[in-house]
């Protein structure tokens, strides 16, 4: 497997190893129509994603959200060694 280090994230030459999906937690900041929130925190209610936005105080629906994919590995990595 190569590796390249990118704006401080490791680039995988295998995209077959990588997957991307939505992460939704405190901070993230996300897009509901031309509007920008920012994430305040997450819920699981009757199997679905419900997301509390800052100043808002009725949860939205994740899927009713916009956000950049954050790229995920497959392949184990190991644990940084802290000298």
């Amino acid at each position: 497997m190569t590796k390249k280090k990118v704006e401080g994230a490791i680039a995988f030459a295998d995209r077959e190893k990588t997957f991307r999906m939505p992460l939704f937690r405190p901070g993230t900041v996300v897009m509901r129509g031309k509007s920008r929130y920012t994430v305040s925190y997450v819920m699981v209610r009757r199997g679905e994603l419900w997301v509390y936005l800052a100043g808002k105080d009725v949860p939205v629906r994740s899927d009713s959200l916009q956000v950049e994919p954050t790229i995920f590995s497959t392949v184990r990595q190991p644990e940084p060694r802290l000298l």
